[in-house]
């Protein structure tokens, strides 16, 4: 039988980082919205995507980390980040 590897100290401490991390999402205020792509094309992560109808969504909520650069790009004011809270993320 093989044995497992071990994992570093390094390793571990990133892996209970990444399960602490908070989780975010967006809400976007679709009557504001006027479909200009610039939330998207400022998010750092690509965690933004434009859907069928030009309107933003969060495309993968783990890229997320927070930075609010969609919210504060958005000139018509249509975007908000918001943290989930623990119970919310989990569920």
């Amino acid at each position: 039988m093989a044995k497992r590897p071990k994992t570093s100290k390094k390793a571990k401490a990133k892996a209970a980082k990444k399960k602490d991390a908070p989780v975010y999402e967006i809400e976007v205020y679709e009557d504001w919205c006027k479909k200009c792509g610039l939330c998207e094309a400022f998010c750092p992560q690509e965690g933004l995507e434009m859907d069928e109808e030009g309107r933003v969504r969060l495309a993968d909520s783990s890229k997320c980390t927070g930075c609010r650069l969609c919210e504060l790009r958005c000139p018509d004011f249509a975007i908000r980040v918001k943290e989930k809270k623990a119970r919310e993320a989990q569920g």
